[in-house]
């Protein structure tokens, strides 16, 4: 699940080594970085390109992080309901 960088404990960890990859010109392994945190490959690009100045902001990596580990654990039923029902949430909490 979290095969080459690990599991992260905040979105800061995520953005410091995003950002260590990036002062490295590793381009290609922060691609890997995003796609294995759930990070969309358009969001890791814009990064790249200077376009957004972090990787991801806390609700990306929550999101990313509930993709990756609903991929694996592959939720049926109730279990898809609270998925949802936790992204519906996090959204109506931000506003």
């Amino acid at each position: 699940m979290f095969d080459t960088f690990g599991e992260f404990d905040s979105v800061e960890e995520l953005n410091r080594t995003a950002e260590g990859l990036l002062k490295e010109g590793d381009t290609e392994s922060l691609m890997i970085l995003a796609e294995e945190n759930g990070i969309d490959k358009g969001d890791a690009q814009d990064y790249i390109d200077g376009v957004v100045p972090e990787l991801a902001n806390a609700l990306m990596a929550a999101w990313g992080k509930l993709d990756v580990e609903c991929k694996e654990l592959k939720p049926y039923e109730i279990m898809e309901d609270w998925v949802d029902y936790i992204k519906k949430d996090a959204v109506r909490t931000r506003k």
